[in-house]
């Protein structure tokens, strides 16, 4: 349920109209605004992060230094696959691809950030 609703926040960030499309780069011109819909969900999610280990007690720091550098090598990995993309495929499908992969590596992390909170039994 919760990686849906991520799933959900990541499309509907990237792109009004995206509660209807499930391509979160829906319309856009250029590679420029791929990257920096990338960053700017990045640095979305790398704050939340920040903001869930200083505000909330008991969770661990290697934790959250993990998660850090997994968003930071996911914004790295796919900026750099908007500026070289796959020879043999069509660019739509090799972009639609990218925003799906985008969107699963995203709500992936967040699920992760989930974790970071709940008490351990």
């Amino acid at each position: 349920m919760q990686s849906e609703v991520a799933r959900t926040q990541v499309l509907s960030y990237a792109h009004p109209s995206a509660q209807y499309n499930t391509n979160p780069f829906f319309d856009m011109p250029n590679k420029r605004d791929l990257k920096r819909t990338i960053q700017t969900i990045c640095d979305d999610v790398f704050a939340e992060c920040i903001a869930i280990s200083l505000y909330e007690g008991g969770v661990q720091e290697e934790n959250v230094e993990s998660l850090l550098t997994s968003i930071i090598v996911t914004r790295n990995d796919f900026v750099s696959r908007i500026s070289h993309p796959e020879p043999g495929m069509s660019q739509k499908k090799y972009y639609d691809k990218l925003a799906h992969d985008f969107a699963e590596s995203i709500s992936e992390i967040i699920d992760q950030m989930g974790y970071l909170t709940k008490p351990k039994q």
